[in-house]
């Protein structure tokens, strides 16, 4: 049995997703079961208090942050 041709290449996948980080505010990229790549607009984010944020989850995050200042 032979195996059916995809309906998304990987190369879709990433135009698509470099498309979205380029657009202002944040995109988000859905993928159909039909292979449709579709880019549509992301729900404004809550803004979360520090002091909501668990404390393992705040520690993960300073870490992360000084990873990052780190590059």
């Amino acid at each position: 049995m032979s195996r059916r041709p995809a309906r998304f290449t990987q190369a879709d996948v990433e135009k698509a997703l470099r498309a979205a980080l380029k657009m202002d505010p944040p995109w988000i990229v859905e993928i159909a079961p039909d292979g449709t790549i579709r880019l549509v607009p992301a729900p404004a984010a809550p803004a979360i208090a520090m002091q909501d944020v668990d404390p393992a989850t705040a520690a993960l995050n300073k870490w992360r942050a000084g990873r990052a200042s780190q590059a």
